[in-house]
């Protein structure tokens, strides 16, 4: 059983048993702990123990079901020790890999495997146990297929309603938009457990009058929307008219307002004709002011008053531009094309499931709908369990699920089925953390139960809040609810951040000493100097490299100000570059910029950016080579070969190809080869040989074996790892290779195929990122994506770029989509070419954009919660002084939250930290609406005359240079010749010293002294091995060698962090980062042996080495020894001797004496291993206590074959 002090609430988490419980876990508050403590404790349990098997456990990802069972593993290896008899702890370390721990996708398709006859398919399809899971490309090369030959069809028919459709929705110049929409749709319906009643429903809207029920959502939602816009209307109204009121106000404008604010109340009672009423509302011109009044509060007053005109006219110019009737008769108008719209994506899934079945294979949204076919049947009662759904039911006596706040109604349905009234679901999670509505994540599933379970002990429904923080500073969790009291409200995010919600401070063991303690930061850097050319690019470049001056300004300051805690120590100590981190909200176009402008302060710094890597030229090239070998009458690739060291034509001779033929390139390049001599003939004959050599065999054989060919025929591979960035370069045509290898494990096949394939992926954007340089477990600050941060936490927190717009452009697309109202299109008239949004249109996208206001909020709760000690916020603005009055306008001074349309018209992040924030004491000297809070800012302004920015450096003119160096006079060719001459005559004094080596490693000296008294056998070799240059792996078909393997180990324990090697789980992300940062192949690392060294790391020689008072590894060391120790024929020559040269695989210090370790792999008994390596651990030995000047205390073998120690 666990040792950790938990509170009340994790405790009663842990505890509760016997009914549904929903457990709302805040940022740091301990959620996966308690969920494996709870889990743990049910298989230990003395009176009820419960075996792992009978639990069905539901993660979010395949890493956090990894770390699951690991950490119970764990626990349950830890109570084995303390009773290694015990067989029902034994039995359950053996059930634990064959445990229902898994994501949601992984129990699908387990359950499908095993019950795949049960399955009732659509048209008699019955689906083979064999089938394989696609991945997104597959997926998408098949759905364009299947989609291409139903328009095809279609059109053939040529139905004038299809017609129709694809004219008004279709795109401008084809119906590229049309297909994008049926795919959108299709999509979307994945995540629903009755996608066709959904369409069905959807679609029905477009055929009801104003009375009937299916309307009624839209009409809530159209109500809703103008009654919140009036009332904030009055609001402003009523601020204006008291500013105009003051002694030094513009008092002629007071009436007018007061005639319009008095109006706009009654109009808001006004019952039935309160559409009416607004519909026809004006506001009147404001009289004319006196000049003494206050220039201030002369246009205060008007900002005020436009923005309630703005509300007003924008509800009267797009809601009430007709009456509601015939605004719902406009929309019907639209029934015969949604009809025919959900027709053909209906028609598409059905042909699209076919076609899978044919190919034998499921993507991962079939996984789900083919378990709900085998755990459900819909009856007019709801969803009835199957009589497999109810064995499972009896099977598993808890199911659990954690990231609760990111499922989706169909995943709902499934786990529903599983659980029916047994009360024992277990549900974990955090709305306030739901980021993933781009995957169908539905936060109100939470939310419905949330506001409906209970907090009394002992109801079927129950709800627990875990809402202490073990995570960060004092300071950081008051700053966070001081923001977020004012942010979230139930009307945008569905939950009010209140007492009950907001964070509490539980990191206790965190030494509270003001002195320490740093404020949260807010910078805000204008950039209203910048280019005034007009370029908006440009402008958009310069502000982002302004921005990131400044956070690397502030984050080298950082480093000699800011105190951060250590846990292990349980002391503050100074932050080093691993300790920070940048979060930005998006990384693409904005990370590059990140980089140059940290390399240029020396700022050490590592970011995982999917960009860059179709743009790389080596892989252009590469990839025109295969575009010509598929098609050489391809214009632009051949150029591009041609042009390359593939081929190496120069300017003239393309030019002279032209000449030849001009309207066909590879017509040319033949005629060249026949008609052309001279150098221009000979490339052209070579060329073409090898490029028919180069069809025929991609005809025959495989896309990954072209690329090992063209790799080793052309040494194309060998040529690009010579240029300036070579390794990188390398390492972008290995990873085509890796994209050729997974493209082979699709049923897609041929060179044709994959072309399409790796255009896919350009078009979607889905880049690959180009080789780093650093990794992330080196000294360097983190650059990531606030997605990517989810679930870590980081002692110093940079969170850029808070002036970047929120993207809404989805927003502006012909058809928008809304689970509850269904769908939203704009009205069309293809003859007139007209095209507006309908009602349904409007009203879906102000719920949108709601929703996608609430999930920038949470993303940037997400974002803030991930500090521990510092946070600092950074965003940039054109102007300060008028962005500080907009947001000053945007406080409700009678209001502790921010307005609801404040929030809601909210452009970019700083649109709510601003206002927020100048309600804060420290902003008392520009703000007078002050709320009373306990937390530490500092608000700082900046300009770029702050920053000092340079201009743009001038290029070198590496011409000049040039020029310079011909300039020089030539040697004496004399003096040359008898220079070489002399040196090359020279004959050594002396011929046996001659023959002996100046420098020896240690395994050499190893091998000579058993060669000497007879002992070959312990010899690694007797002869001089050379080392040649390893061939690509493309090229090895076998695996590695057992020396290979050897190596793979030692390079992995030379750079394992044994601080974050625990687990296996851990160890592999480890090995993954080794790969990553090319310091291991993917074959070295498949060849470890991760259990092993988990054995090490936990073994008594791991402890110690983990506790050391000092440790190296990988030590290299060079001392001298008397030549005729090795050499008994340099016995004549006294005071000669030899260098001796090598490496300790590990060194570390236990009080004033040292302890060697050295890593053996070798498959012999000890008795051997130790004699085999008695003078290599001696000469270490010898070597380092003369070095260091310190006694040798112990020499260790570890042999990881015996997975034991052995003194030398």
């Amino acid at each position: 059983m666990s040792k950790v002090k938990w509170t009340k609430e994790q405790e009663a988490a842990i505890q509760t048993k016997d009914c549904n419980l929903l457990v709302s876990a805040a940022a740091g508050s301990g959620k996966t702990a308690v969920l494996v403590e709870r889990i743990v404790r049910r298989i230990l349990d003395e009176q009820q123990p419960l075996a792992v098997d009978r639990l069905l456990v539901v993660t979010f990802t395949n890493a956090a079901a990894r770390e699951m069972k690991e950490r119970i593993d764990l626990a349950l290896t830890k109570c084995l020790r303390e009773d290694p008899t015990n067989e029902w702890l034994q039995k359950q370390r053996l059930l634990l890999n064959k445990a229902f721990i898994s994501t949601i996708h992984a129990f699908c398709l387990d359950l499908i495997r095993q019950n795949y006859y049960r399955l009732t398919l659509p048209d008699g399809l019955a689906l083979d146990p064999a089938f394989c899971i696609s991945d997104d490309v597959e997926s998408a090369l098949l759905k364009i297929e299947v989609l291409e030959n139903l328009f095809e069809e279609k059109y053939k028919i040529g139905e004038p309603t299809f017609l129709a459709l694809v004219e008004g929705l279709g795109g401008e110049r084809d119906d590229r938009n049309l297909r994008e929409l049926i795919l959108k749709i299709n999509s979307f319906l994945t995540s629903l457990p009755e996608p066709k009643l959904w369409l069905r429903q959807a679609v029905a809207v477009f055929q009801a009058a104003i009375t009937d029920p299916e309307l009624k959502g839209l009409k809530d939602q159209f109500m809703d929307k103008i009654i919140l816009d009036l009332e904030e209307a009055i609001i402003l109204e009523e601020r204006a008219l008291a500013l105009a009121l003051l002694p030094d106000g513009p008092q002629e404008y007071a009436l007018t307002i007061e005639e319009e604010l008095n109006t706009l109340k009654k109009i808001k009672q006004a019952g039935d004709d309160f559409l009416k009423y607004l519909a026809a509302f004006k506001f009147p011109r404001l009289k004319a002011c006196r000049s003494e009044a206050d220039e201030f509060l002369k246009e205060e007053v008007k900002a005020l008053r436009d923005q309630a005109k703005g509300l007003i006219q924008n509800i009267q110019g797009e809601y009430l531009r007709a009456p509601l009737s015939e605004l719902i008769e406009e929309q019907n108008e639209m029934y015969p094309l949604m009809k025919c719209l959900a027709e053909l994506t209906i028609e598409f899934e059905k042909r699209y499931f076919r076609k899978k079945i044919a190919l034998n294979v499921l993507d991962f949204a079939d996984l789900e709908f083919l378990a709900l076919n085998l755990l459900g049947k819909k009856t007019p009662k709801g969803w009835e369990p199957t009589p497999l759904a109810l064995d499972l039911q009896k099977r598993f006596e808890e199911v659990l699920i954690d990231e609760y706040q990111d499922i989706n109604g169909l995943q709902e349905t499934i786990l529903t089925l599983l659980a029916r009234e047994k009360s024992n679901l277990f549900m974990v999670g955090d709305v306030k953390q739901s980021i993933y509505g781009f995957r169908s994540a539905e936060p109100s599933l939470f939310l419905n139960k949330y506001n409906t379970y209970s907090e009394q002990v002992g109801k079927k429904e129950r709800k627990i809040n875990l809402s202490k923080n073990f995570r960060s500073r004092i300071n950081i969790v008051k700053g966070v609810n001081f923001i977020f009291r004012q942010l979230m409200s139930k009307h945008l995010s569905g939950q009010t951040y209140d007492q009950k919600n907001e964070l509490v401070f539980g990191a206790h063991w965190m030494t509270e000493d003001e002195k320490s303690a740093l404020p949260l930061e807010f910078h805000l850097l204008e950039t209203r100097q910048i280019d005034a050319s007009g370029d908006e690019a440009d402008e958009e470049i310069t502000a982002l490299q302004a921005e990131a001056r400044l956070i690397g300004r502030r984050l080298l300051e950082l480093q000699d100000e800011a105190l951060i805690w250590d846990q292990s120590k349980q002391e503050y100590r100074q932050p080093e570059f691993r300790d920070i981190v940048i979060l930005l909200r998006m990384m693409h176009n904005t990370a590059p910029v990140f980089l140059e402008e940290f390399q240029k302060l020396g700022i050490p710094v590592y970011a995982e950016i999917g960009s860059g890597y179709f743009a790389a030229r080596e892989v252009q090239i590469m990839m025109a080579l295969l575009k010509i070998i598929d098609n050489p009458y391809q214009e632009i690739p051949l150029a591009a070969v041609l042009f390359s060291p593939l081929v190496g034509l120069n300017a003239e001779e393309m030019v002279s190809l032209r000449t030849v033929e001009e309207q066909c390139l590879f017509t040319a390049l033949n005629l060249a080869r026949e008609r052309v001599r001279g150098e221009l003939g000979n490339k052209a004959e070579v060329f073409l040989e090898r490029l028919e050599k180069w069809r025929t065999f991609a005809r025959r054989n495989s896309v990954v074996e072209l690329l090992g060919l063209l790799y080793q025929e052309t040494g194309y591979y060998d040529y690009v790892g010579s240029l300036p960035g070579g390794k990188q370069r390398q390492a972008n045509l290995r990873a085509l290779l890796e994209r050729a290898k997974q493209f082979e494990q699709t049923t897609l096949k041929g060179l044709f195929n994959f072309l399409r394939f790796l255009k896919r992926l350009a078009d979607s954007g889905s880049d690959l990122g180009t080789a780093k340089a650093l990794g992330e477990n080196e000294n360097v600050v983190r650059l990531m994506s606030i997605h990517q941060s989810k679930g870590l936490e980081f002692p110093i927190v940079f969170l850029g770029c808070l002036g970047k717009q929120f993207n809404f452009r989805d927003l502006n697309e012909d058809l928008l989509i809304d689970r509850d109202l269904g769908l939203g299109p704009v009205w069309v008239n293809p003859e007139a070419r007209l095209k507006y949004p309908t009602l349904a249109k409007l009203v879906l996208a102000d719920k949108i954009k709601a929703e996608m206001l609430a999930e920038e909020m949470r993303i940037l709760y997400v974002a803030m919660t991930r500090a521990r000690d510092n946070l600092i916020l950074v965003g940039v603005v054109k102007d300060q002084k008028e962005m500080i009055r907009k947001w000053q306008r945007l406080i409700n001074p009678r209001q502790k939250s921010l307005p609801v349309n404040t929030i809601l018209q909210a452009r970019t992040p700083l649109d709510w930290l601003g206002p927020s924030l100048l309600r804060h004491p420290v902003a008392k000297k520009i703000s007078t609406c002050q709320l009373n809070d306990a937390s530490h800012w500092q608000l700082k302004c900046w300009s770029l005359f702050d920053l000092d920015i340079p201009e743009k450096e001038k290029k070198v003119d590496y011409q000049v240079e040039l020029n310079q160096v011909k300039k020089l006079l030539p040697l004496n060719k004399g003096f040359v010749g008898k220079t070489v001459a002399s040196r090359l005559n020279w004959v050594y004094p002396e011929p046996v010293l001659a023959n002996l080596p100046s420098k020896l490693s240690v395994t050499e000296i190893k091998n000579r002294y058993y060669l000497l008294i007879g002992e070959q056998e312990h010899c690694d070799s007797l002869f001089t091995q050379y080392s040649f240059a390893q061939r690509p792996r493309f090229l090895q078909k076998e695996g590695l060698t057992r020396r290979e393997k050897g190596t793979a180990l030692h390079l992995v324990m030379r750079y394992l962090d044994f601080a974050r090697a625990t687990t296996l789980s851990l160890i592999t992300t480890q090995i993954k980062e080794m790969v990553e940062r090319q310091l291991l192949t993917d074959l070295q690392a498949k060849a470890v042996d991760k259990k092993a060294i988990l054995e090490f790391v936990y073994s008594p020689l791991g402890k110690r080495i983990k506790q050391a008072e000092k440790l190296q590894r990988e030590v290299p060391f060079m001392f001298t020894l008397p030549a005729e120790e090795l050499y008994p024929e340099a016995r004549p020559f006294p005071g000669k001797t030899i260098t001796v040269q090598g490496t300790v695989d590990c060194l570390f210090k236990e009080g004033n004496q040292l302890v060697l370790v050295d890593y053996k792999t070798d498959r012999v008994e000890k008795e051997v291993l130790c004699k085999r390596y008695q003078v290599q651990m001696d000469l270490y030995a010898r070597a380092l206590s003369v070095i260091l000047e310190l006694p040798i205390k112990e020499k260790i073998l570890y042999s990881f074959y015996l997975q034991t120690p052995l003194k030398i």
